[in-house]
This record gives C-alpha cells, sequence and structure tokens, in this order.
C-alpha cells in the first residue's frame, strides 16, 4: 500500500488542542502528487483537503480540528433530572487518506481511501503543559476521561473544580462526563456507567447511601449520546422520579438533617458485584450569608459544565446612554396651549445592567480553577425564574473585569475575588 500511518494519537480529543495525523506515502515524487485527506463526521463526508508533502520529506502531518469544530456547540443543563445527552457538544469522526498524481499532460488520477483513522472529538480544550499528562494520556498512564472498569473511580468527570466545593441547598448543578461502549474504542476495560450513587452525610452522624438505576435510558447506540450531563445538585437529585429509585431513602437528600453528600457513577451490575467508574464529587452545604447569593454557571474548558456562588456583598447598576436633539417648537409652545412639546428630545436610548459580585474566601485549588471562569466565553446567571415557582432559569451575561490576579495563600493570607459582569440583553424602551 502507497500510503501509511505513522502516527494517528489518542481515540479521544479535545477539539480546540488541534490533534494531528502523520502519514507518508511511496508514490510522492510522483508528477503532481498531492495527499488527499477525507473528514467525515458521524459517517458524512465533511471536507476534502489536498496537501503537499513537507520539504525534503514523504510525509504529511494533517488536523481535522478546525473542520471538526464548526460542528460541536454546547447544550445547556436545563431543570435536569434524569440525564441529559451533550448531543452537541461531542461528534464521532474518520479521516481517510488518499493521494493523487498523474503526467502533468493531463489532470491527476485520485485514488482515496487507502487508509484511515477514526475517533470522537469534543467540545474543549487541554492546555499545552498538560497535553501529555494526566487528561491525555499515554500507554502507561490511563486516559483519565474514559469510563475505565479496570482503574475504579479513575473515570473524570469533565470539570477541574475541586473534588470538593460548596452548594446552596436550594441550588441546581450537573455534572459532565464520557459513557463510551467497548464497541466505541475497542477497549474491553470500558464500561457504560448505569448507576447513580447518592452518598447523604447526616449531621448526627452516619451515612445514607442511595442508587438509581438509569440503566434503560444510558444505553441509546446514537454515537452522539456518548456525553451525558447528570444532575448532582440537591434541587435536581430530590427531583430525581421514583420510578428510577432502586435502595436507600428517597428523595436521597435531607436538606434538615444532612450537611453534605457526595455523587459517582457505576457500571451496569451496580454496587453489588461492579466497581465505580467515575471519582467521587462532594458537595457540602453552605447557605449561611446575610447577602443575596448569586451562582454563575460557565461552560469549562472540558466542555462541561462549572458552577461558583458569590455569597459576599453585590451590587447592581442601571448603566444609561441617551442620544438628544434640538426640536424646533411652534410659537402656541409658550402660551402653555400644547402638551409635551419640548426642544431637547430624546431620541435613542441604551440602557444595561452590570453587577459586581464578591466570593466568600476561595482556597488556592478554587483561585487556580476559577481561572476558567474569568476567561469562559459562556457564562449563565442561575436565578429564580420570576413566573413559575420553584423553577430555576439561566440569564446569559459577559464577565467584564478585564484582569484578575490569581492569589495564593502563602502571599495573600485568607483571600476573595470580586467579579462585574453585564447581562448579555439590553434593556429595551421607547424612542423618541
Amino acid at each position: 500500500m502507497a500510503i501509511s500511518v505513522d502516527f494517528q494519537g489518542n481515540p479521544i480529543q479535545p477539539v480546540y488542542q488541534p490533534f494531528y495525523f502523520q502519514v507518508q506515502s511511496s508514490n510522492y515524487t510522483q508528477p503532481q502528487f498531492r495527499f488527499v485527506f477525507d473528514v467525515y463526521k458521524d459517517g458524512t463526508l465533511s471536507e476534502r483537503i489536498k496537501m503537499l508533502p513537507r520539504p525534503g520529506t514523504n510525509i504529511a502531518i494533517f488536523s481535522p480540528a478546525k473542520i471538526l469544530e464548526s460542528y460541536l456547540s454546547y447544550d445547556l443543563p436545563l431543570q435536569l433530572q434524569l440525564q441529559q445527552y451533550q448531543t452537541n457538544a461531542l461528534c464521532q469522526f474518520t479521516v481517510k487518506y488518499g493521494e493523487e498524481y498523474g503526467p502533468t499532460t493531463a489532470p491527476p488520477t485520485l485514488y482515496p481511501n487507502l487508509a484511515q483513522s477514526s475517533g470522537y472529538t469534543f467540545n474543549g480544550t487541554v492546555q499545552y503543559a498538560d497535553y501529555y499528562g494526566s487528561e491525555n494520556g499515554s500507554i502507561n498512564t490511563p486516559y483519565r476521561l474514559y469510563n475505565l472498569f479496570l482503574f475504579p473511580n479513575n473515570g473524570k468527570f469533565l470539570t477541574h473544580a475541586p473534588t470538593g466545593v460548596t452548594i446552596g441547598t436550594n441550588d441546581e448543578h450537573s455534572l459532565s462526563c464520557f459513557n463510551f461502549k467497548i464497541s466505541d474504542l475497542i477497549d474491553s476495560n470500558l464500561r457504560q456507567a448505569q448507576w447513580l450513587e447518592v452518598e447523604a452525610y447526616h449531621t448526627s452522624g452516619g451515612t445514607t447511601t442511595s442508587l438509581f438505576n438509569f440503566s434503560t435510558i444510558w444505553t441509546a447506540n446514537t454515537v452522539n449520546y456518548r456525553e451525558l450531563m447528570i444532575p448532582a445538585g440537591p434541587k435536581n437529585l430530590n427531583s430525581i422520579p421514583f420510578a428510577y429509585f432502586s435502595s436507600g431513602i428517597w428523595p436521597p437528600i435531607n436538606l434538615d438533617t444532612d450537611y453534605k453528600y457526595t455523587v459517582r457513577l457505576w457500571t451496569a451490575s451496580g454496587p453489588i458485584i461492579d466497581v465505580p467508574v467515575t471519582e467521587y464529587r462532594t458537595f457540602t452545604f453552605q447557605d449561611c450569608s446575610k447577602y443575596d447569593q448569586v451562582r454563575l454557571m460557565f461552560l469549562n474548558r472540558l466542555g462541561g459544565w462549572d458552577y461558583f456562588n458569590f455569597t459576599l456583598v453585590s451590587r447592581e447598576t442601571l448603566n444609561t446612554s441617551k442620544t438628544t436633539y434640538k426640536k424646533n417648537i411652534p410659537i402656541s409652545y409658550y402660551y402653555g396651549l400644547s402638551v409635551g412639546n419640548r426642544e431637547s428630545t430624546v431620541i435613542n436610548t441604551v440602557n444595561s445592567k452590570t453587577k459586581k459580585v464578591t466570593s466568600n474566601w476561595v482556597t488556592d485549588e478554587e483561585s487556580a480553577w476559577l481561572e476558567e471562569l474569568w476567561t469562559s466565553n459562556e457564562v449563565y446567571e442561575v436565578i429564580d425564574d420570576p413566573t413559575y415557582l420553584g423553577v430555576k432559569t439561566m440569564v446569559p451575561v459577559v464577565i467584564t473585569t478585564t484582569s484578575q490576579e490569581i492569589k495564593k495563600r502563602i502571599n495573600d493570607q485568607l483571600y476573595n475575588y470580586e467579579v462585574e459582569f453585564k447581562y448579555a440583553s439590553d434593556i429595551n424602551v421607547q424612542r423618541g
């Protein structure tokens, strides 16, 4: 075969960290020679790219990331009670390698699909320093984003948040993870997550473990269903329908007697004979503040959603910009015969609201993680819906703080953060 594949990387790649495929051909000296790369997304041809060999070699290095990036976005966790598939955040792709060449007296002949590579890509990124670390994996270090059976508790939720965070008793929260089948990645160590475990810790001592069997709804065969969002906040977990409850206590969290809880996922057989496929995530209740809490939800760098509560003072500001002109008025105005006539007239008004919020004291680990909030392109304020009692809604905002010192305890002792954001939609009023 004229085409051979030298390097094809890991089977799951973040789309915003360009991933590369290296091929070579024994025909590179042929006239009009070009490598041909056909990129398929979920089985459909998306783009054909032709490349010359690298100077002085018979190889080409190609990345489909920019092509696949345009297909990926995100899914919002709206009133999450069960799982929600993140169908917009992940896709399967195939790169088929070919070549073309021929005499200069005629168009070159195309020889497509001489070899191929397949994998998955998701709406995330990996920092340069971490690319060959724990998140991207290696032969000796399992890829932590897989749901591996061989390494219990190894599957990572798609977040860099500390494994233990604080949360309000009325908060919604979600966790994202991959949920691949053995046939997806040809890995006998893969196990699907089909049980949700919630362990509540009581203020009087002791714990209660509740299990929910989602096996009937986590087994979809569509490749786009390989990334999940699961309920993880007290408001979400206590709303899981009884039909999915297996053992323990339903609802799983008693807001009067519990002070924290943990969440993780298990394989098909559950805790009886099997092993967990994800890490623990711990949530400790924190409601004691005299200020109005502001909860922000943001798209993190792994393509999942993270949440953070600003529990100290917050201030809201109305910003108004008016465009005026001077209007000629009839003489009757001076004698009080016409109401509403004026000289200085507002022709247009631009109104917006900004809010400055303050966090409680944070740890160094939280400080490093919150860098993802400052830099996220997708941020929402989670509020109580003004129309429907007991329902949460999300209001899009834009972080306007342009610089933020990454503080450390050794330098700053106790420290917190102030963040300013503006609402993404202006306030509409009448024009003059």
